[in-house]
Formats: structure tokens, sequence, C-alpha cells
């Protein structure tokens, strides 16, 4: 029974007990006489209250039942969803109280493998594993903790290995969750395989074992054979077959073929046979070396490495290795045995070398005794002169005390020595000494053919000696013939053969000695020769090797000691970033010969100017870096004032005094930078100020320069877009005849119409274009657009002008230039008359065999060549006289000044003889009054360009401005001949 109905009832109960006692107290309180009349009325209310009262409740009791039953069926329909979701998901799901599973899903069915539930349920999670998960513990273990941790933390999620029921494993991702149901809490488990996840973890995995592996191998690229040892792949780095490609190998060529089938010339079938074997047992090689020749004759030696792979089943499946280009380090080995082969030779006097030089005489005076003892004979070494080098061993007293003790007897040892000792490759030396009676043997030392000592044996005798001839040689010398012969007798006796079996082991021995000193001096020097490279390579790492300054990571280093001194004791810093002004012009005009010796020049200039504790670096081509521990603003200023007035004394290269100044950006520490990097781009940056402010100046940092430097940056990337999106147009300036004012064509200027901007000036950004390669771009733009346009002109029948186009001196070594220019002419149907080419005097100084044949090419084409801004470069006459040039411009900084200054008269009227001599016509710009005209008219000027005339103009005003001037041009015409004549 619910609390409703038991409140139902309740209500009922008390109705019914009011009712009761209302009944009562209306029977006492009635009066008898009326009380007959009303029996029938209250009966009537009593079951008319009782009835309406029990159909509230029927009413209520419905209404519950309902409600009941709507509550019902919904819970069904949502656990029909529910089941639904359950059944459906993809995910295995799986239901299990606190140790086996009761109910799962298809998914999980699928997953484990199974036909049927019956198969999954009923089981623990560990009868589903293995005996350990990949980690190393219990899969029941850790299965019963983590349901722990569920039960007690909330959800788990983690990744477990299962078995199927195959007993095949795969990797699952796990999320159980802990859920009420039927008064108690069970578990939710989601599986998610991720066996393919976990595949593709263990190829990465064994990419990069494959990759450590190659790298450990320190090799240059890679390759990979298979079991019939064909190539199958090579790494695709150009750096990495960079030593391939003269050799005339492509890679792509190698693949299916083995390395016996390339073009190696050096190998023997036996030395083939033998890497093949090697290959066949599947061992791993090191270091097998080969040489290559190019069917040009090409050769190259590479040295390649290998390892052998193993399938998972342990079968061979092929070979994985490097190699590198080794030609070179060949090439240093063979220098290097020249130098050895070289040792063999005699040695030269001069070099002073000597027998103490290459043996510890200590250890060769006991094995000088050790011989004599073995053998039984006496022994010595001497120089060559027959001077002894050690002492006597095991010498008789008839040699000691009579014959050695004597001038004479001594001279005639040395000199017996010195015969016996000479140098003989053949065996050693033996006849009796100058005593006649007894025998001696010798060997010479002989170092890479120098003859540097002897080593002597002998004073023995036989039984044959003759002692009366003795006594001869005692009186010859001065000795007491008694006492010789009693010495004499005491000498050991040995037989002729005995001694000749001695003299060869001392021959041997001899032998031994020379090649162990020759093996010595090899050693030594090649050690020196070793330590003297590797001092060169240290050298090299640090120091620029033209100027022999420190470079850049030198500078680094010292850099980063002395930024830490200065944050250590507060101290300033100064970096400078120094350009030579106009090196470039010395290279080109002199040559690079000349250039470097400048460079160096200016090095040791530099280094004269700093102190010992600064440091001057070269960073490449005619960029330095001066390094100034301990200059604040004011020393820095002197310094760079210093620098600048130094080099206004010229340098001498080769007979020519050099003009050459110098640009300098500083930037100081702390106040412009932290750290060096900082500091040197913030130099860099003052650099480029002071090369915009004119050059041969200073300028120090400062941070509205950065912004300047972004600014540039980011009209550099507008530029990019302005050439692709149409933003840029041509305006043109007309050129007029002088001596008839007949318009002959006309100059096409470049003009930027910024949606933003407005109008940005040229001289904005064609500084920025010159600076990077969208000159090259921009010049392409405006062959395009001016083309198209004189195109346009032609059709509607307006008069043909020749238009010039300026284009930059990197345009005319781009090899497409013609072929650009020829379509372009074709496309439009244009004569090559139509396009004139104007090109800066630091062209023809850029000129080189590419550039030259660019425009012959383009004059053979009918194309117009002119020099602009003539007389301000500097241009030789043997470029005009080389050059297919058509015509000069006069620099308009030349005819602003024609009225005033007599030299700009004089320049102008030179300029236009030059150009006539060489057949060239002259074209004066910037002409803005009648003054100049006239002047330029006088000195016989072609052509001119300038405000007097027109500005430059879009081409619908050009268009107007030459329908007005064809009105005009016969009272032009007029006034100009009455101005000529």
């Amino acid at each position: 029974m619910t609390v409703k109905v038991r409140g139902i009832l309740s209500v009922t109960l008390g109705i019914l007990a009011t009712l009761l006692i209302l009944w009562e107290t209306d029977r006492w309180m009635t009066p008898l006489m009326i009380s007959a009349i009303y029996p029938t009325y209250r009966w009537v209310a009593v079951v008319g209250i009782l009835i309406v009262f029990l159909a509230v409740l029927y009413l209520c009791l419905r209404q519950r039942t309902r409600a009941a039953t709507v509550r019902a069926t919904g819970l069904r329909e949502r656990e029909q969803l529910f089941r639904t979701l359950f059944e459906q998901s993809d995910d295995a799901n799986l239901l299990l109280d606190h140790e086996r599973f009761f109910d799962c899903n298809a998914a999980a069915l699928r997953m484990l493998r199974a036909t049927d539930k019956a198969q999954v349920l009923s089981r623990q999670p560990a009868e589903l594993s293995p005996e350990f998960q990949p980690d190393g513990r219990c899969s029941m273990e850790k299965a019963q903790e983590i349901i722990t941790a569920a039960f007690r933390e909330g959800s788990q999620r983690f990744e477990w290995v299962h078995c199927r029921l195959d007993g095949s494993e795969l990797w699952v991702e796990i999320l159980v969750t802990v859920i009420p149901w039927q008064d108690r809490h069970i578990l939710h488990a989601v599986w998610r395989d991720i066996t393919q996840r976990k595949d593709a973890e263990e190829a990465l995995r064994a990419s990069e074992a494959r990759f450590r592996d190659l790298s450990a191998l320190a090799s240059d690229w890679f390759w990979e054979q298979d079991e019939q040892f064909r190539f199958t792949y090579f790494s695709s780095s150009e750096a990495a077959m960079v030593g391939m490609e003269p050799a005339g190998i492509n890679s792509n060529q190698l693949i299916g073929k083995a390395r016996w089938e390339m073009p190696i010339v050096n190998l023997t079938p036996e030395q083939w046979a033998t890497h093949r074997a090697l290959l066949e047992a599947h061992q791993p090689f090191r270091d097998f070396e080969y040489l290559v020749r190019s069917d040009l004759g090409e050769e190259r030696w590479f040295s390649v490495n290998g390892i052998p792979l193993f399938g998972d089943a342990g079968h061979f499946i092929g070979y994985r290795g490097t190699g590198r280009d080794i030609t070179e380090r060949r090439r240093m080995e063979e220098a290097l045995t020249s130098r050895i082969v070289a040792l063999t030779r005699p040695l030269n006097e001069e070099e002073g070398i000597q027998f103490e030089d290459l043996f510890n005489l200590e250890e060769i005076q006991k094995l000088q005794d050790l011989f004599a003892q073995a053998t039984g004979v006496a022994s010595i070494i001497t120089r060559v002169d027959g001077s002894p080098i050690t002492r006597p061993s095991s010498f008789c007293r008839l040699c000691i005390q009579l014959i050695r003790n004597t001038e004479k007897g001594l001279h005639n040892c040395y000199h017996s020595d010195a015969i016996i000792g000479r140098h003989n490759p053949d065996g050693p030396i033996i006849q009796p000494c100058l005593s006649g009676g007894l025998w001696d043997a010798g060997a010479s030392i002989t170092v890479g053919g120098k003859h540097i000592a002897n080593w002597l044996i002998g004073q023995v005798r036989d039984q044959t000696q003759n002692e009366n001839r003795m006594l001869e040689y005692a009186q010859g010398i001065g000795v007491d013939q008694q006492k010789f012969i009693e010495a004499f007798r005491e000498v050991p006796t040995m037989s002729r053969t005995q001694f000749e079996k001695v003299a060869w082991a001392l021959f041997a021995l001899a032998k031994q000695l020379s090649t162990l000193a020759y093996q010595n001096i090899q050693q030594a020097r090649f050690i020196t020769e070793r330590q003297q490279i590797e001092q060169r390579i240290e050298h090299l790492a640090y120091f620029d090797p033209l100027t022999n300054l420190p470079n850049r990571a030198l500078l680094a280093q010292r850099a980063d000691l002395a930024l830490a001194l200065a944050a250590r004791h507060h101290t300033k810093l100064a970096v400078f970033f120094l350009d030579l002004d106009r090196f470039k012009e010395v290279n080109d005009s002199l040559g690079h010969t000349e250039g470097d010796e400048l460079l160096v020049q200016v090095a040791q200039r530099l280094q004269e100017a700093i102190r010992e504790t600064d440091t001057v670096c070269r960073l490449g081509g005619d960029e330095f870096v001066l390094l100034l521990p301990e200059a604040n603003l004011d020393g820095a200023r002197q310094v760079a004032d210093k620098l600048l007035t130094l080099f206004r004394q010229p340098f001498i290269v080769a007979s020519h005094h050099l003009h050459t100044t110098l640009s300098v950006g500083i930037a100081l520490y702390p106040h412009d930078g932290a750290d060096f990097d900082e500091l040197l781009k913030n130099a860099d940056t003052a650099l480029y100020r002071a090369k915009q402010e004119g050059r041969n100046t200073r300028v120090f940092y400062a941070r509205e320069m950065n912004i300047a430097s972004v600014a540039r940056l980011v009209l550099e990337t507008e530029l990019h877009q302005a050439i692709q999106q149409g933003q840029l147009c041509v305006y043109y300036q007309p050129k007029l005849r002088l001596a008839d004012g007949v318009v002959v064509g006309a100059e096409a200027l470049v003009r930027w119409r910024h949606p933003e901007r407005g109008l940005i000036p040229p001289n904005q950004f064609i500084p920025v274009a010159e600076a990077s390669n969208l000159i090259v771009d921009l010049g392409d733009w405006m062959l395009d657009e001016v083309s198209r346009q004189l195109a346009t002109w032609r059709k509607v029948g307006l008069p043909h002008p020749s238009i010039a186009v300026n284009l930059a001196a990197r345009h005319f070594r781009e090899p497409g230039l013609v072929p650009h220019i020829e379509r372009l002419l074709a496309i439009y149907g244009l004569p090559p008359e139509a396009l004139e080419l104007e090109l800066t005097e630091s062209t023809l100084l850029e000129t080189g065999a590419g550039t030259m044949d660019t425009l012959r090419m383009l004059r053979q084409l009918g194309i117009g060549l002119a020099i602009d801004d003539f007389g301000t470069g500097y241009s030789s006459l043997g470029y005009l006289k080389r050059l297919p040039i058509t015509a000069l411009k006069i620099d308009q900084s030349f005819v602003r000044d024609l009225e005033h200054d007599s030299d700009d008269r004089t320049l102008a009227a030179t300029i236009v003889a030059l150009g006539h001599s060489l057949g060239l016509k002259v074209i004066a710009e910037g002409v803005e009054t009648e003054q100049q005209r006239r002047i330029l008219l006088e000195q016989g000027c072609d052509l001119a360009q300038g405000y007097l005339f027109s500005r430059p103009l879009p081409a619908e005003d050009f268009v107007a401005w030459l329908v007005r001037q064809s009105v005009t041009s016969t009272a032009t015409h007029r006034e100009y001949a009455v101005v000529s004549h």
C-alpha cells in the first residue's frame, strides 16, 4: 500500500467518524417530536456523501494506475533505447560485476571472435588476457587493481592487451565506469580496438631504429638491397648523391642491379669473390672501398658499410647500409704516400740526422753488450769515420790497452773501422784488420739511403795466425813487442765459418735497426704533419683564411665572454658592423685578386686601429665586425671617427691608389640588445641606414630603424602582391627631337597605385625591388604592359612611338630575357624597333660573358639599347666600344645647372661629342627650361625629355598629348627650324 493510498483511506475514515459524531449529536439534541420526521433525510445525506467520496477515491486510484502505466511504458522504451545503443555501438561494450562479465554487445563478440555470448560471459577479464601485460605485470593482479580503483576513484581509462578466443592478441583502449543497478553497483567497460595504431607506433619505432642504425654508420647516403643483393632503395638527398654524379652514376638506374654491375674498375675477381662470400654468409661489412670511372674518365672513390636484415621468422631478407664519397680522402692519402715514399730517397746532409737523434744510446749500449756476451766477440758502434759512438763491449786487452793507446794504432783502427763498416746491402763485410792477426766484420746502419753509423765486431783469431807478423805490427805502431805477444795470445780463437755466422747475425740486426730508425723518422714526420694539419684545421675553424682575422665562430665565443663580463661589472660594450663602400666596383674593374689584396690591407688597417682587447672579424665578402668591450657611446663615437679618418688614406693595390671608404653601423650593450645576435642584427640595421645616408659615415642604432625595416619588409610583400593583383600602371614621358620638336618616342615609367596609400613614389619601392628578386618580376611586367599598350595604339591607328623600358642589371643576366622579348613581339605583332631597353652603367661593370651575349642577341633582334644616367658611374671607352649600344642618356644632374655651371656644359658637350664619335644617339633627360633646350641644341644633342615638354603621363593622357602635339607640330617645326638656323 503506497503512501498516497494510505492517506486517502485515512481521510475516508476521518470523514466517516465525523459523520458518526454528527449523527449522534443530532440524535440527542433533536426534540423527540421532530426526530421521527427527519431520519430518512439523515441517511440520504450520509449515503450521498459516502457515494461522492467513493467516486473521488475511484477517480484518484484510476489516475494513479494510469500514471503508473505511463511510467512503466517509458521505462520499457528507455530500456529498449539504451539496449539498442548498447548493442549497436561500434565499440565493444561489456558489463561485469566485481569479477565476471554478465553481458556484452555484438561488437565485443566480433572483437573477441566469439560466435555467441556464452563464450564470453561468466569469464573474468584476466581470462581473456595473456598471463602478463607488456609492462611485465601479471594480468590478473593488474585487472583487479584497476577494478578496485574504478570503484574507489571513479572511471579508469587505460590500454590493455586482450586475447581473442582463437589465441591471437589485440590492443584495446578501455574505459571502465561504475554505474548503479538494482540496488548494487556494476562496471560498464567500453573497449576500442587500437591494434592498428599500436602497429603504426611499432612501425614508427622500427623506422626510427633504422634511422638510428644508419646514422650510427656516419654515412652520406643510404641504400637497401633485397635477398638477391639487388638495390631496392637509395636516399634521394642531392647532397648525399653529390659524389656519384661526377662518376656518371644515376641512383635510379641502379635500382634492381647488384653492386658488381656498377662501373667499378679497381677490384680483382678474387676481391669480388671474397666480398660476395661475405654477403652470402649474411655478415656485416664496413669500409668496403672501390673506384668508379665514368665514361668521361672521371674517377671517384666510394666506401660502403652494410648490415644484414632478417625477417620476423629469422630468414634473410637483404642488406641495409650507408655509403660515402671518399675521393678527397684517397687523394690526401696518395699525397701523403708520395711524401712517405720521398723519405726513401737519400737524406740531405744539411738535415743533420745523427745516430744519437734516432736511438736511445743507453738502450743501444745494452743491446750491444748482450750481443757481445751471446756471440763471444767484441762489439762497438762507430760513426762513418770510425770514431766510437758507444763504449766497446768485450774488447780484449790487446786493443784497449795497447793498440788503441797509441796515436798511430788508434788511427789505423779508425781507418779499418771505416772500411769494414761501409754500406753493403748484400751482406756483412769480413776481412782481417790492419794488424794482420785478427778478424773483423762490420755492417752499416743506413736510414733513408744515408749511411749514419757502423756496427763492428771482431778481435778473434784462428790457429793459423803468424806471431812474427804481429811483432812487426807492434813495432810499427810503437808498442812493446813482448807485451803485444802476451796480449795477442789472450785473444779468443774462432773458426772462420763460425765468425761468418756471427757476422751475418750482426748484418740482420743492423738491418733491423735501420728499418726501425726509418720507421721512427716516418712516424715522427707523419705526426708532425698531422699536428700541422690539425692546427691548420683548427685555425680555419676560427680564422678567416684570407685576412687571418677571427671568423664569426670565434667572434661569437669572444662576444659571449665579453657580454658576461659586461653584465657582471655593469659596463658597456659596442658592436660595429662595417662595410666597404663600392667594393664590388673594385672587384669588377680590377679583378678578384686585387680585391682580395684590398681586403687584406683593410684587415691590417683595422687591426692597427683597435686595442688588443678588441676583436675585429671578417664575416665574409667586404663585411667586417668590431667587438669593443668597455666602450660607451663616446668611446664608440671616437673609434668610429678614427676609422673613417684612417680610410681617407688610399690603399695601394697593383700600382693603383684606391680610395675606399667605410660605412659603419653601431649597436651598444645593453641599450640596443641583451645578446650578441641581437646586437649584431641591430648594428646591421644601422649599417643599412648609413648606406642610405650616402655611405662614408657612421650611424648609431635607434629603435625606430627596426620599424623602418619592418616597413620595408611589408612594402616588399605588398609590392609582390601589387605585381600579381594589377596595382601597377605605366606612365609615359615623351622624348622629342631637339632639331624639329617631333615626338620620336617615350620612356615608360612604373607607378604604383596602392589601394590604401594611394600613389607610391618610385623612389620608395624601386630600391626595395632592387634589394630583392622582385626587380626582375617588375621588369617583366613592364615589358608585358608596354608591349600590350603599343599593340593597342597600333590597332587604333595612333602614331607608333618607340618606348624605352628601364631594366635592372640583374635582368640582363637572366637567360630567358631574349626569348621572353621575342615572344612578346610575336604575340603583339610589334616590330623590334618599337622597343628600346635602358641599362645603367652598373650593368656595364657587371658585364660578363653571359650578359655580353644577351646584349648582342638583343641588338641582333633589332632592339635599341641605351645607357641611362651616363656620366654618373665608371664607364670606360673600352666598354662603350665593345658593347652593342645605340644611345647615351645624359644624366639630369648635368642638365640641371647647364645655364649657370660651365663644368656641366663642358661635360654635356663632351658626352655629346663622345656619343656621336661612336655613332650613338645622345638623349638629355630632365630638361625643364627653354635655355637648357637651346644649350643642348647648340651642343648637338639629338633628343630630350623633361618637364619642359611634358611630365610623365598615364596612357590615356599620353594619347591625348600626342593628338594635341600633332595639331601643333607644323608651328613647332617652324619655330625649331628658325632656332636651328
